[in-house]
């Protein structure tokens, strides 16, 4: 859109706003700090909503020392009627937490005298604050000529084609507040912020619908054109992702079963094993001839010798066969043979030496 279209588009947001809903001012009496804890609760809610949270959280806990040691889901329950009360509640305990971990008090009345610019960073630095957060501050509580933007802003804008996709995503629309004069900031900021919520609770209502047309009637058609495309295309990208994820499954399917056809090759084109072990996976293997054993040569058996004969001689064993296998603790028989020998020879010498008289 053009930068003079847009500027006109913001005009008349800003006329259809103020006739629908009346203007709310600021709290003069909040300080500093005081303000930044109630940006935390008007952020994508209502004034309604966001005056009674913050009453309610001064009502029932002592000072804010006792809501920064409050879990979450505690202070969420004083966040009666909110959009997203677990959301409003984490920016009131994180922001509560990073102030007094910065400072060790809860004051933040220094920045009235800091430059606007300076100021809004320091608001940004601490945990919890949002960019919604510093603008409010910077808007009801310093001074500055700020319109914040949180998210029901954004999208209300985005339907009205006041804001293009890359300026939704960083929440900084450009333009804005060169089309609305600081007199008028105030203002538009608070009725607009009150459509905004409608908007936001009530996305599909007719009576929202019907204050939009005022400003643009070609928003709605717009806006249905623009879900069936964001829908289309989240299908067509989930049907892509499925596709991807069943060519992935398909490929490593095939790798496993190209794995194990070339191990079941290998296998069946594996070696014999050398001779005398089977192979490891069972074939038979083809029969081995043992070489045959020489039979041990043991010693002839002893013959009865008659007293005064003389026995066979008897051939000498061989050396290797002295040893009988698997006989290794007795001796050979040759002590026996001569003894016998022995027996017969002596008479015979005793005769021949005896003279004849």
């Amino acid at each position: 859109m053009a930068s003079s279209n847009r500027a006109d588009q913001f005009g008349k947001l800003q006329k259809v706003a103020r006739k629908h809903f009346q203007p709310v001012k600021s709290a003069s009496d909040r300080s500093v700090f005081e303000t930044l804890i109630f940006a935390c609760c008007l952020e994508n809610s209502g004034y309604e909503q966001a005056e009674e949270a913050y009453a309610r959280l001064q009502e029932i806990y002592h000072d804010w020392n006792e809501v920064r040691v409050t879990t979450i889901p505690e202070l969420a329950e004083s966040m009666v009627g909110f959009v997203d009360p677990t959301a409003s509640a984490a920016r009131v305990k994180r922001s509560l937490h990073s102030v007094f971990e910065t400072y060790y008090a809860f004051d933040l009345e220094f920045l009235r005298k800091e430059n606007l610019g300076k100021a809004v960073e320091k608001l940004k630095s601490f945990k919890g604050v949002t960019d919604f957060g510093a603008g409010y501050v910077a808007q009801s509580a310093l001074g500055g000529h700020v319109i914040p933007l949180d998210e029901a802003m954004l999208k209300l804008l985005g339907v009205l084609d006041l804001a293009t996709p890359k300026e939704l995503a960083s929440g900084n629309v450009s333009g804005l507040e060169r089309a609305i004069p600081k007199a008028k900031g105030a203002e538009f900021f608070s009725t607009a912020h009150q459509l905004a919520v409608q908007f936001l609770a009530s996305p599909n209502s007719n009576k929202v619908w019907a204050l939009i047309a005022e400003i643009d009637s070609d928003a709605r058609s717009r806006h249905n054109a623009a879900v069936k495309a964001a829908a289309e295309a989240a299908e067509k990208e989930a049907a892509a992702a499925k596709l991807a994820r069943e060519k992935e499954a398909e490929k490593q399917a095939k790798k496993l079963a190209a794995k194990q056809a070339a191990a079941a090759k290998a296998a069946g084109k594996k070696p014999a094993a050398p001779s005398g072990k089977p192979d490891v996976k069972g074939a038979k293997a083809a029969p081995v001839k043992a070489a045959p054993k020489r039979p041990a040569k043991t010693a002839p058996p002893k013959k009865a010798v008659a007293s005064g004969s003389k026995p066979s001689p008897t051939k000498k064993p061989q050396p290797k066969a002295a040893k009988p296998s698997g006989n290794t603790g007795k001796k050979p028989a040759t002590p026996a043979k001569k003894a016998v020998k022995k027996t017969a020879s002596k008479p015979a010498k005793k005769i021949s030496k005896k003279k004849p008289r």
